[in-house]
């Protein structure tokens, strides 16, 4: 009677744990492979008061492979050598040879296998099934007390074994899904700006934002360049990054250096500091608090020949690239590849091929909407309009290409005289240009016209074999002080142009 109820207490006992053990790993969904393994490996030893136990869960080949430790309350987590890994081989063989669930390290065969285990005082090998699969390998060790292991404990053990790699399973599942679940997230958030029309830089901005949030990097940068060169860029949009570091990357070098090399490459590469072999971009290479770093980088291309930007992402030397994200990092390097191409597209659509001013149709479209802005919100808005004196005499005296030279050399000028980003230079029609001018009054107008006027007339058009002396008229009206729409405000600006070139060209008039 007392030996019937002893059993009785123990089997409540092992009911009990199994059922703790059970609670525990299924406590929360979200706990990694680490956090999952202490877990168990702490309350089965906690339970049969293990010294200590281990585990090697066996990985696909394009994964890590880890040798878990459980010892003295604290789990440890080592990378599994070569040498490690054939013994684990050796192990795996002998389980699918006896098919009889756990293994006592003594009846193992002779070898290395049974001398790592051994050295490490373990006792018993508990397989780890799923699905008539073997995912690991348990490792367990001997009992604080000393006791022998019974058939009792090696079916408990397994049982236990086997409902933790189902858990691990569900885990991995989970973490799987949720990673999807943030990706459909992501590229619905992408798809859905896009479609909104938003503002290209607006696009790239929310791109970089979530690849860096998304993959875990410090600093980023997104580079799109015009036409085939790539010092003059369309678009540079950056995160973590000082002037000095934006400076390095602009001053591309050829093949060298960081973006020598990922334009010189056709998929994703790593590039280390070592890997630069040019000091002057070491700066590069480090974090704002000067722990070293690495970059992930991506060149942008529509064929092979054809690139058209760069993408790249800076991480810690000590937090690699998780490779479960890299299909996110492809996904969204083609979606950002969509808006680079329709900002290409756009551009093309309102940029003269000639001066690299915009066109006419853009003009009326901008200057509508900074009419009905400045209408919005009681500002102004101003308008140059210019024309290049005697410009149809040097076209028939020294030919079309000396006029395109010139036509070239005027709108390079003009770019640099205005504000960046702000004014909109366009190409009016034939020799006439034009000019916006957003939130600015009459008299500024003025200002900025002769300032222009003065620039064309001393600048140096070394170009031209022939002694030409380039001049141009403008032309200045302003809203509301002039006109309250865009028609008139026009026709104002162009009667102030013709005043100007009535009077002998080569001076600035207002309306």
């Amino acid at each position: 009677m007392i030996d019937a109820e002893r059993q009785l207490k123990r089997k409540l006992i092992e009911l009990l744990s199994i059922f703790n053990v059970i609670k525990d790993l299924h406590l929360d969904l979200e706990l990694s492979v680490d956090q999952t393994i202490e877990v168990f490996s702490r309350s089965v030893a906690g339970l049969f008061l293990i010294k200590k136990v281990a585990i090697f869960v066996l990985e696909k080949e394009d994964k890590e492979s880890f040798l878990y430790l459980f010892q003295d309350g604290n789990l440890t987590k080592s990378d599994s050598s070569s040498k490690i890994k054939s013994r684990i081989n050796d192990i795996q063989q002998e389980i699918t040879e006896k098919e009889d669930g756990v293994i006592f390290v003594s009846d193992m065969k002779e070898g290395e296998a049974k001398e790592m285990l051994t050295a490490m005082e373990m006792e018993l090998v508990v397989p780890l099934f799923l699905r008539k699969e073997l995912k690991g390998v348990y490792f367990i060790g001997k009992k604080f007390t000393g006791e022998p292991y019974t058939d009792e404990d090696r079916m408990f053990l397994y049982s236990c074994a086997n409902q933790f790699i189902v858990t691990l399973e569900n885990n991995s599942l989970y973490q799987l899904l949720q990673r999807h679940m943030e990706e459909l997230t992501v590229l619905n958030e992408v798809t859905t700006a896009i479609n909104f029309g938003l503002d290209t830089e607006v696009l790239l901005n929310i791109v970089l934002e979530i690849l860096l949030e998304m993959l875990g990097a410090y600093s980023g940068f997104i580079m799109i360049f015009k036409e085939k060169n790539i010092r003059d860029t369309l678009f540079f949009i950056n995160r973590g990054l000082d002037d000095t570091k934006k400076n390095i990357l602009l001053n591309v070098k050829g093949d060298k250096g960081l973006m020598g090399k990922a334009l010189a490459s056709n998929e994703t590469i790593y590039i280390k500091q070592e890997d630069s072999h040019d000091p002057s971009e070491d700066k590069l290479y480090f974090d704002d608090s000067g722990n070293p770093g690495y970059w992930i980088c991506k060149p942008l291309f529509i064929r092979e020949e054809n690139k058209i930007g760069v993408l790249a992402l800076a991480k810690r030397a000590n937090e690699p690239f998780n490779k479960e994200y890299q299909d996110l990092y492809t996904t969204l390097t083609n979606q950002l590849l969509m808006i680079v191409l329709n900002a290409r597209l756009y551009e093309l659509s309102i940029t003269d091929s000639l001066t690299g001013l915009f066109v006419h149709r853009y003009f009326e479209q901008r200057l509508r909407e900074e009419i009905s802005r400045a209408r919005r919100y009681f500002s102004k808005v101003s308008i140059i309009m210019m024309d290049i004196d005697h410009f149809k005499q040097a076209n028939d005296l020294f030919g079309h290409q000396t006029g395109n030279i010139i036509l070239k050399k005027i709108a390079l000028v003009i770019k640099l005289s205005i504000r960046k980003d702000e004014d909109i230079p366009t190409r009016w029609g034939g020799d006439e240009l034009a000019i916006v001018l957003p939130e600015t009054g009459k008299d500024g107008a003025c200002v900025l016209a002769d300032r222009i006027r003065k620039n064309i007339e001393n600048f140096n058009f070394m170009e031209l074999d022939k002694k030409l002396k380039i001049t141009v008229s403008l032309g200045v009206s302003s809203f509301p002080v002039d006109a309250l729409d865009e028609n008139e405000l026009v026709r104002k600006a162009d009667e102030a142009l013709y005043q100007s070139k009535s009077k002998g060209g080569n001076m600035v008039c207002s309306s």
